[in-house]
């Protein structure tokens, strides 16, 4: 089914937005929940489809100085390992859901997505 005139506009004003956006640096709006339990911190906010993904998940990891170790992809999901400062930690995008989470490797070190939460929620320029 072909979209019609009034969602091509509208979809037209979104990547101008994220377009412009961008061009000022301006700060991602983000918030997270943290689950001390799973050991997992969930992002919520403008985030981003399968296609961009792979570039918001550079621009987020070089933000907060975390460095890629490995990425892997499939259908609709992004696994990325990572290691911050010697702790690793996973983060997770699953399109369908458009769910984006860090997880800990060892559930212990939930102060350190403490950190990451606080850091994300002061407003990250992506």
């Amino acid at each position: 089914m072909m979209p019609n005139l009034i969602e091509i506009q509208y979809l037209m004003i979104l990547i101008r937005a994220r377009v412009l956006r961008i061009a000022r640096g301006d700060a991602m709006k983000l918030t997270c929940q943290l689950d001390q339990q799973q050991g997992t911190l969930s992002l919520a906010g403008d985030l981003p489809d399968y296609d961009d993904f792979s570039d918001f998940g550079e621009r987020l990891t070089q933000a907060l100085e975390i460095r890629v170790v490995e990425r892997q992809s499939g259908a609709d999901r992004h696994q990325w390992s990572l290691d911050f400062e010697g702790s690793r930690l996973r983060l997770h995008f699953e399109g369908y859901s458009s769910a984006v989470w860090f997880e800990l490797e060892d559930r212990s070190e939930t102060e350190l997505l403490s950190y990451l939460g606080r850091r994300i929620e002061g407003g990250l320029s992506l």
